[in-house]
């Protein structure tokens, strides 16, 4: 689900195929990084006109779109976009404090699908999207399900459509991607009136796991003086995720795909069967296909399991994403303060840039410590963690390498055929040779 990719999206109530615009999204607003970041259709659109006004507002004046946002940084009009040729190019307007992309100071400058636009403090990418997605829009979505990336809120939409049944999920993807985030968002869409109860299947000694799934009755083994009810039970009538599922012991798979057949359990040391109602949402960074293939997990569990699945993207492949990000957790880890609190451009650029290898996770521990160090409101680069600080010592070079390599990556893939390339980046066949002028990369020598 690379936010690049382009979808087909049917449209029923009038029978046709569409396709994914061109959409500006206004990412990360550094003067209110709580905020949820916003995304306007460029369809029908040859013009942006951005400027300062008293609060957000969106004006389309046949094919010009006339954008305001409440940034003291920004000129009454500051920067232009215009479509040129199929692709757009960003134009300062005359403005005082300039426009900038990629961190460099720009008058004129197109734009590909990995620039990063700055007007004022406020941040903006080119992506692909279907139609406007305002920030109040995305509020009314748990948090989770949130996104800027098309792909991937199609999947969230599958995912809110599949909660309010009793089909199981399984959650797949790279480690702190947010798959408790989104198990959480199933639960709370599917309405179950009982608790949400999650349980780390790889955080547990062997021995202990079955009595913490299935509860244990007194006497059943040396130290159980008590009848203790286990996670199974305690979410009757909620959900359970089942986290890291692919670590859970053989022994206790076998238990489990009773649990889920036969819709109650014995306890540990137990004769009678207790009815349990659950819905139970497991998540592994583990290819548990493969794991089932070499049988080290059971086929009718993992048949069990995998009701409907959904695999997260990495963080890299969803920069998009920061802004949505960024305002869901700033309240976790900052509780009332976060709605004072203000980013430096510097953090921004490092923030939407930073190749994040430990996804989600490694985000919400950054902003964590930056408000922890941070002795007044606004986080400073020297509040990031060590090695997003190096990150960002290396200047704009770093962004620059990382889309050298990947155009390259894709020039080697697709046999250097410039459209196929064009199509993976979700942008243009002139923009993709501008690009390789730009990285000095020889399209007939890649072709060769």
């Amino acid at each position: 689900m690379a936010p690049s990719d382009t979808v087909s999206l049917h449209d029923d109530s009038k029978g046709v195929s569409r396709e994914p615009s061109d959409c500006l999204i206004f990412a990360l607003d550094c003067a209110r990084p709580h905020e949820q970041p916003w995304r306007l259709s460029l369809s029908g659109v040859d013009e942006v006109v951005i400027g300062r006004g008293p609060e957000r507002s969106i004006q389309r004046l046949d094919g010009t779109l006339v954008v305001a946002i409440p940034d003291a940084s920004v000129s009454s009009v500051h920067a232009r976009l215009r479509r040129v040729g199929g692709e757009w190019v960003a134009e300062d307007a005359g403005s005082k404090n300039g426009t900038f992309v990629n961190g460099v100071q720009a008058e004129r400058a197109h734009l590909g699908p990995r620039d990063i636009l700055e007007i004022g403090t406020t941040f903006c990418l080119l992506r692909r999207g279907d139609g406007d997605l305002l920030a109040g829009d995305l509020e009314q979505r748990p948090a989770g399900t949130r996104t800027m990336c098309e792909p991937l809120a199609r999947a969230f939409d599958l995912v809110g459509r599949v909660a309010r049944s009793s089909v199981p999920v399984l959650i797949l993807g790279e480690t702190g991607t947010g798959k408790e985030m989104l198990a959480r968002a199933v639960h709370q869409l599917s309405r179950r009136a009982g608790p949400f109860m999650a349980i780390n299947c790889g955080g547990l000694p062997e021995s202990l796991v079955a009595s913490e799934l299935f509860g244990v009755k007194k006497g059943a083994f040396s130290g159980a003086d008590a009848d203790r009810a286990g996670l199974v039970q305690e979410a009757d009538r909620g959900t359970l995720f089942l986290d890291e599922i692919a670590e859970l012991p053989e022994a206790s798979q076998a238990v489990l795909l009773r649990v889920l057949q036969e819709r109650e359990l014995v306890p540990l040391g137990g004769t009678r069967a207790i009815p349990v109602d659950i819905r139970v949402i497991a998540a592994t960074h583990e290819d548990l296909a493969e794991r089932e293939a070499a049988r080290r997990f059971r086929k009718d569990l993992y048949a069990r399991l995998r009701g409907f699945s959904i695999t997260l993207p990495p963080l890299r492949e969803r920069i998009e994403d920061i802004g949505v990000l960024v305002a869901d957790l700033l309240p976790r880890v900052a509780g009332a303060r976060a709605r004072d609190l203000v980013l430096n451009r510097t953090v921004a650029r490092g923030l939407l840039s930073y190749d994040w290898p430990l996804n989600i996770r490694e985000l919400e521990h950054a902003l964590a410590a930056a408000v922890a160090i941070a002795d007044d409101n606004e986080i400073a680069p020297a509040h990031l963690p060590e090695e997003m600080r190096a990150a960002l010592a290396g200047g704009d070079a770093l962004p620059a390498q990382r889309e050298r390599e990947r155009l390259l990556g894709l020039l080697h893939e697709h046999g250097g055929n410039v459209s196929a390339v064009a199509r993976a980046l979700g942008t243009s066949r002139t923009h993709v040779r501008r690009l390789a002028q730009r990285y000095q990369i020889e399209l007939d020598a890649v072709r060769d």
